[in-house]
């Protein structure tokens, strides 16, 4: 962000873990120019906010696509439970009939 002091325009910027200022001129031209870099800066900060929602909308749908998978993996454990099947070293395996020793 520029600002203008006395007629003559400067700028602060960081470089390293310094603060340098930078003189812009006096001239009619720097704010124009200065207006165009702060329009920019506003641009990208926008693109990012955009980003970080189109991120989070995605880890959302994640969470949602996970909580299905987790209720038919419930419900197909269910169904073979039901249907005589058990677990087997995380295999399904259908029991054995007592009765046909």
């Amino acid at each position: 962000m520029a600002y203008q002091r006395n007629g003559y325009w400067y700028r602060s910027r960081r470089e390293g873990g310094k603060v340098v200022t930078e003189y812009l001129g006096n001239r009619s031209w720097v704010a124009p120019v200065l207006w165009l870099e702060e329009v920019k800066r506003q641009q990208h900060e926008l693109d990012r906010a955009e980003a970080a929602a189109a991120r989070e909308a995605e880890r959302e749908l994640d969470r949602r696509i996970d909580a299905v998978g987790d209720l038919a993996r419930t419900m197909t454990g269910a169904v073979l439970v039901v249907s005589g099947y058990h677990t087997h070293n995380r295999q399904w395996r259908k029991q054995r009939d007592a009765s046909s020793d």
